[in-house]
């Protein structure tokens, strides 16, 4: 029986998992600036419903900011935010 994975092969195939460990992570730190910028988005929306500035786009806005922030807190490594906006 011929074997398919070798000593070599095994070898490279280990040196290559490792490279891709080495490798920043740039999801992240992605996701939590992508957060923050819609926390701060939230929160100028808020005070100025405070304000009493509410109209319908600024309710709908609101919402889809409230939706992002979940989809943004959902989002596991590898993917990115949703309704980006």
């Amino acid at each position: 029986m011929i074997r398919v994975l070798d000593e070599e092969k095994i070898n490279r195939m280990i040196d290559a998992l490792l490279a891709l460990q080495e490798q920043e992570d740039v999801t992240i730190p992605a996701l939590r600036r992508q957060l923050i910028e819609t926390e701060k988005g939230i929160e100028y929306l808020v005070n100025a419903i405070q304000q009493g500035i509410l109209t319908a786009s600024t309710k709908q806005r609101l919402e889809e900011l409230e939706s992002r922030k979940k989809n943004c807190l959902l989002a596991s490594p590898g993917r990115n935010c949703k309704n980006r906006s």
